[in-house]
């Protein structure tokens, strides 16, 4: 179990390193005023990095319990928005709808590492393709869940890669194929789920994750089915 939290902490700050050096290509053009705000996003990253070293080496002592706490959420969707906007292509628009604060209970890091996996996917096949020209991010209310969407206008995916789309894997962009596992794992352990949704075009995932402590049970419900499985 440890070997797999360490593989997954590794495929994130991996991700995480990887956007660092986009940024730095960036900077090649010091007069770009873009260039500024590269600078302030690599810190965060790097910050985001060292808080994730932290976290894999917490995990390894004292196993993967989530520290659940008040996040808000769309604080954290506007983070994750800025880190990941500077490095798409020109023509490629990353929109967020998701400006009223929204708190969710789970871990932080948790709920930062779902929405950097989706949005760097999205990303990565924006750049390896040009097949994307939006990307929309909306933050809801259902009951007692936040429920974040993650859509975009792209070609879809194809019925054989959906079928094994949370599985881990090579994916169809060459990376590792963990990213969405991932995100979907630490979802569930915060009492949420992700699913990708049916709907057309472009791909579309939905992140659901508790309001306040009513999904304790269904925590502990996800986790033995999971371990079951």
């Amino acid at each position: 179990m440890q070997q797999i939290a360490l593989a997954q902490w590794t495929h994130d700050i991996r991700n995480a390193l990887g956007t660092i050096a986009l940024y730095v290509d960036t900077l090649e053009c010091p007069e770009n005023p873009q260039s500024i705000r590269t600078v302030a996003s690599t810190q965060a990253l790097l910050a985001r990095v060292a808080a994730m070293c932290s976290g894999a080496a917490k995990q390894a002592d004292t196993g993967p319990a989530a520290a659940r706490a008040r996040v808000d959420v769309a604080r954290t969707i506007a983070q994750v928005r800025e880190l990941v906007a500077s490095t798409l292509p020109a023509a490629l628009s990353l929109q967020a709808d998701a400006q009223d604060p929204t708190s969710v209970l789970a871990d932080a890091q948790d709920v930062f590492r779902i929405l950097f996996n989706l949005l760097h996917n999205a990303a990565t096949v924006a750049r390896r393709t040009g097949s994307l020209h939006t990307i929309r991010v909306t933050l809801a209310r259902t009951g007692t869940m936040a429920v974040i969407t993650v859509a975009d206008d792209g070609p879809g995916l194809p019925a054989a890669v959906r079928s094994r789309l949370f599985l881990g894997g090579r994916s169809t962009t060459g990376g590792s194929g963990r990213g969405l596992a991932i995100a979907r794992e630490l979802a569930e352990r915060n009492g949420g789920t992700l699913k990708l949704s049916d709907a057309a075009p472009g791909a579309t995932f939905i992140v659901e994750l508790p309001l306040d402590a009513s999904a304790d049970d269904r925590v502990t419900t996800l986790f033995r089915a999971r371990e079951a499985a």
